[in-house]
């Protein structure tokens, strides 16, 4: 395994609608049992799993509200994504279909499975950056060390607390 020869902490899979399958079984039976086994892998080397996804294509006139942030039920395969996963999170750019700059974003937790051991679901305002490709979330880009970072006009724009904070912990 790659995870202990290299070290590896957790695999990200981009983008899972382009991956190899069996088209002779319907797409909730499929994602059953490969949810399963990369569980179990996730479980068995003590890594991160994360799967990206993007929802099945709109059908119809887009609301003047704009698309609602994708929820399991959008992907191939529906719910099985909700019963299988342990966490379901999206990220939604929340005025793309009216301005594909504009740069706001959420990140929304939508399912957590132990969220006395992980936290509880929320939502975080955040901003994208296209000349990075990346989200920044009060004005920091998680994934890059401090002083490493982009310096551009989303480090100085402030965005409303998350959700997060507000949320009462139910333990």
């Amino acid at each position: 395994y790659y995870a202990d020869k290299f070290k590896i902490d957790g695999f990200i899979k981009d983008n899972w609608n382009n991956c190899d399958h069996d088209d002779s079984i319907r797409d909730d039976k499929y994602l059953k049992t490969q949810l399963k086994q990369e569980k179990r892998l996730a479980v068995k080397k003590d890594i991160c799993n994360v799967i990206l996804m993007h929802p099945k294509e709109w059908v119809g006139e887009i609301p003047e509200s704009g698309l609602p942030c994708p929820r399991p039920r959008n992907l191939h395969g529906g719910s099985m994504w909700n019963n299988k996963l342990d966490i379901f999170a999206a990220i939604h750019r929340d005025n793309y279909h009216a301005n594909s700059t504009d740069p706001f974003a959420s990140f929304w937790v939508q399912k957590v499975k132990q969220q006395r051991l992980v936290g509880v679901p929320g939502k975080i305002e955040a901003m994208f950056n296209p000349k990075e490709n990346r989200y920044y979330v009060s004005g920091r880009d998680y994934l890059t060390p401090i002083g490493q970072q982009y310096q551009d006009d989303y480090d100085v724009q402030k965005l409303p607390q998350s959700e997060f904070e507000q949320v009462e912990v139910p333990f």
